[in-house]
């Protein structure tokens, strides 16, 4: 399928270099595979992130998504290239500057002794330097935020639904008032309704919070509402970078729009042309 005049079109951005959150520069990374010689994930790739977008890394199982989010987040170091984040590389900002991001991970990832309030609580215990009282009111307003009632603060893991454990993540995520959160395929697991739902949240915290989000995601759909920047991945680079014009707040009936159906097909488009392509 190509993009026709009547679909959005495809551009490489220009930006101004003030507006760039997170800038990734010939950014390449190798692991050693069975035979122990170097296999490439990641191939000199670029990418720019807009102070207070959503940026969605889309692409399927496999194009390197989840290593690119990892880098942003230096929890890995990539063999070689450059990354700035606000301006700064690791090494330059070091734990400061690494406090600026959450990560939530695909798995909820709650530690199964800890309550759901000893889970959310647990990134400011490990940073510290927070007053007893303001940690409190920031877990108990998070909480609040995602859905989470008192009720369910004091119960484990086991005892939530896959939902329930998400929203907890996120307010995990958010308690530390990060300026940049990074999401790796969080509601993959969600069945349709509940993905959708948990959408919907995380716009309006994005919208409140004016934080800066790379999400990384297979489906098209969730990429097409989410975003204001789809950068499609193939075989370890960008191929192509979708900007997503709507107006805000987004709202249900926006999926059954024309327009929306425009963007997706245009997504669709891209994914098939670069040898990516599955929902």
């Amino acid at each position: 399928m190509s993009v026709s005049s009547s679909e959005p079109s495809l551009p490489i951005r220009n930006m101004d270099p003030a507006s760039k959150e997170i800038v990734c520069h010939r950014i390449a990374m190798e692991f050693p595979n069975s035979q122990g010689d170097a296999e490439q994930v990641l191939r000199g790739l670029d990418l720019h992130v807009r102070t207070g977008e959503i940026l969605t890394l889309l692409g399927p199982s496999g194009c390197g998504k989840s290593t690119l989010l990892r880098i942003l987040a230096g929890l890995l170091v990539p063999t070689r290239g450059e990354v700035l984040v606000q301006g700064q590389t690791f090494q330059q900002g070091g734990k400061e500057l690494k406090n600026r991001l959450s990560f939530v991970f695909q798995e909820p990832a709650l530690l199964p002794w800890r309550t759901v309030w000893e889970n959310v609580s647990l990134p400011l215990q490990l940073r510290g330097g927070l007053r007893a009282a303001a940690a409190k009111d920031s877990i108990e307003h998070w909480l609040d935020v995602v859905g989470l009632s008192s009720k369910d603060w004091s119960k484990k893991p086991t005892q939530l639904s896959g939902g329930m454990k998400m929203r907890a993540s996120i307010a995990r995520a958010m308690t530390t008032q990060p300026r940049i959160l990074l999401m790796d395929e969080p509601f993959a697991a969600l069945d349709d309704v509940l993905r959708s739902r948990l959408n919907d949240l995380l716009l309006q915290i994005v919208a409140e919070e004016k934080c800066t989000v790379v999400f990384v995601t297979h489906n098209i759909t969730e990429a097409v509402y989410m975003s204001d920047t789809i950068a499609i991945m193939d075989q370890g680079k960008i191929a192509e970078s979708l900007e997503v014009q709507f107006s805000s707040p987004r709202t249900k009936e926006l999926r059954s729009s024309t327009d929306f159906s425009r963007y997706y097909g245009a997504a669709s488009a891209s994914l098939f042309r670069n040898g990516t392509g599955d929902e």
